[in-house]
């Protein structure tokens, strides 16, 4: 079987994606733990990432920066924080 040349080249970078996208959810679980007063597990998906883009467009004030992250980021992201992920 042939494969093409760019797969690898689009599976490492999927790969640097999905490790971007874990070190931010493991600094959203600091606080955000399923075991803190503060954890959004159970929530739903669809709520969380409607309260990160808040976050993100400034919208609601919160200590860690949004920006930068692409709507799948919050979507993966999101599906952590709600235990998902």
């Amino acid at each position: 079987m042939r494969v093409a040349p760019f797969l690898p080249v689009i599976l490492i970078a999927s790969l640097n994606v999905a490790v971007a996208g874990d070190e931010v959810a493991a600094k959203c679980l600091e606080c955000h733990d399923p075991e803190d007063s503060l954890s959004l597990a159970g929530e739903g998906v669809d709520y969380i990432v409607e309260g990160m883009n808040m976050i993100r467009s400034g919208e609601i004030r919160h200590p860690e920066s949004l920006e930068g992250l692409s709507d799948e980021d919050l979507k993966a992201i999101a599906a952590v924080l709600d235990g998902g992920g």
